[in-house]
């Protein structure tokens, strides 16, 4: 938000492809909110770590690619299932759907 404030006198926001706010940033900070900053430092895998997931995903795929039907698996060996509903037409993971 401080970006786009930086630069613009309005501001749309989109999700899953679909307007759903347009204003200043101070009209979208009052209506929607919670004045709550969260900033996180993450450290990446270790090269054993990234190995291992590395092994397991390897299983699910066909060659070098990982087709449609095995993304879900793959999402579950990361640890990251909740992200399979995101992959869809008009989600966020819009460009990976086009792709599988």
């Amino acid at each position: 938000m401080e970006e786009a404030e930086a630069v613009c006198d309005r501001i749309a926001i989109m999700v899953s492809g679909r307007f759903r706010c347009l204003g200043t940033s101070t009209q979208i900070k009052n209506k929607f909110g919670k004045h709550l900053e969260l900033y996180l430092k993450v450290s990446p895998p270790n090269e054993e770590q990234l190995a291992q997931k590395c092994s397991q995903i390897v299983g699910c795929m066909s060659g070098e690619y990982i087709y449609a039907n095995n993304v879900e698996t793959a999402l579950d060996i990361l640890g990251n299932r909740h992200l399979y509903d995101e992959i869809s037409k008009y989600g966020s993971g819009a460009a990976l759907h086009t792709q599988l």
